[in-house]
């Protein structure tokens, strides 16, 4: 798969943002440059309405809020400023308010599809780590039932939670069975 060829290119982040605020697609922010984003499929919109409802549910009371895709997420590495949208974020910082973007969210999950999983595997699995409040990064497959945890406290190794197990989120107290991720979600033969 080639890289995508960025559609604007020295813009700063705030730059950025008034761009976004009128674009019609969403888009993600790399140095200075912009990228268009991938369209979700039915799948991957049901997989990310069951988890951010019912981590919503769970998280009522809580100093932490869920926010689905059209929330950015603002990251500096070196010199750079990026935005991506993950699919979910969690935030849990009352500081971190602002009203576009999370600088330190706490678990981060993408759905990961044939077009984004490259860059979600290798360039934002590098780029969440670097968040020091990121505690779980989690990729969830949507042709099949299979998420993939990836933990601060384990060294950032892969563990995989398939059909008959429940996967559990210790920094928030969360538990899911896996097949309630995957709740309306059909696969192809």
């Amino acid at each position: 798969m080639e890289q995508p060829e960025p559609i604007a290119e020295g813009l700063t982040f705030d730059d950025f943002l008034e761009f976004e605020e009128k674009a019609e697609t969403k888009h993600e922010y790399i140095g200075d440059l912009i990228y268009d984003m991938a369209g979700a499929s039915r799948n991957h919109n049901l997989i990310c309405m069951n988890l951010s409802g019912h981590l919503f549910n769970h998280l009522r009371g809580m100093p932490c809020n869920a926010f689905m895709a059209d929330m950015l997420l603002r990251l500096r590495i070196g010199e750079d400023d990026i935005a991506y949208y993950p699919d979910l974020m969690v935030g849990c910082d009352a500081n971190d308010n602002h009203k576009r973007y999370l600088t330190q969210p706490s678990l981060i999950i993408e759905v990961l599809s044939e077009s984004t999983k490259r860059t979600d595997l290798r360039e934002k699995f590098l780029a969440y780590q670097s968040i020091d409040s990121v505690q779980e990064y989690i990729t969830v497959k949507q042709d099949e039932m299979d998420i993939t945890v990836f933990r601060r406290d384990n060294n950032w190794q892969a563990e995989h939670f398939r059909a008959e197990q429940t996967l559990i989120i210790p920094s928030l107290t969360f538990e899911i069975a896996v097949s309630e991720v995957y709740e309306g979600v059909g696969f192809a033969d």
